[in-house]
């Protein structure tokens, strides 16, 4: 039994040309399991995939940004191709990048923010590769800590200013330069969740919880009585059943309340 759905949807197939959206397949799956009384999940893939084991990827972000005149970076991802991500400091980032995602959220607003919408949460993306808020393969290094939370910060902005009944969440673990933070204070500063958890946000972990602590334990202790807390357990039965840790449903219902979690997932 299950009572909300995942929805990953890049931004290439959802607007494949600059201010025609096609929402199509998108609300059908919406349509079809609001019918069975399931809520949602939505992640937008906004910047880029990076493969995983040894696949290239999809293509998350449409041509057309790139033509617009977003600066960009390429990296060898995960699946050991070429991939290319937002360049974050530069200033088409700001100038031209922010703005055709504030279309996108405006867009999809008009149709899902809106007093028992189906849509419950609505992560924030706009850095880093998958839905993880940080940069795993391209290490991507920004002027300063300070430029960096100016910046991610200004992509919650975004979101904030747009979604008034969709929740919002944010990635909560570390981004590739947690090594040289020294507290949980600039950790929570350098991917600006202070910024969102002034307004808040949800915290997600898409890093198989049972394997986390540190500060990501540190920081769920410290908020999980005041934010909602999104956590994701292993991928299937048999590959935890395979590890002899936490095979059974039991025993992933505990590691659950464990890390005092509103919604879980494999």
């Amino acid at each position: 039994m299950f009572n909300w759905v995942l929805i990953d949807w890049p931004w290439a197939n959802v607007e494949p040309r600059e201010g025609e959206f096609d929402w199509g397949d998108f609300d059908a799956i919406v349509d079809y399991w609001s019918a069975w009384g399931k809520q949602f999940l939505v992640r937008f893939w906004v910047t880029d995939d990076p493969g995983w084991n040894g696949k290239p990827g999809g293509i998350s972000c449409p041509d057309w940004l790139w033509q617009k005149g977003v600066h960009h970076r390429e990296y060898t991802g995960n699946g050991g191709v070429k991939r290319r991500e937002p360049d974050y400091a530069d200033r088409s980032f700001r100038e031209v990048y922010l703005p055709a995602l504030q279309n996108l959220l405006k867009a999809f607003a008009t149709r899902y923010d809106r007093p028992g919408t189906p849509i419950a949460l609505l992560q924030v993306m706009g850095y880093g590769h998958w839905a993880d808020w940080a940069t795993w393969y391209s290490h991507y290094q920004f002027p300063s800590l300070e430029d960096k939370h100016n910046i991610l910060a200004a992509i919650m902005d975004t979101y904030i200013s747009i979604l008034k009944h969709v929740q919002l969440i944010e990635m909560a673990a570390a981004d590739w330069d947690a090594k040289d933070l020294a507290t949980m204070h600039d950790h929570l500063y350098s991917k600006a969740l202070d910024v969102g958890l002034e307004q808040h946000f949800g915290l997600i972990w898409t890093g198989f919880m049972d394997g986390l602590g540190g500060w990501d334990r540190d920081i769920k202790d410290r908020y999980w009585q005041e934010v909602p807390i999104i956590a994701e357990g292993n991928w299937c039965y048999e590959d935890m059943k395979s590890q002899k840790t936490h095979g059974t449903p039991d025993e992933n219902l505990n590691l659950v309340l464990d890390w005092h979690s509103n919604y879980a997932h494999f």
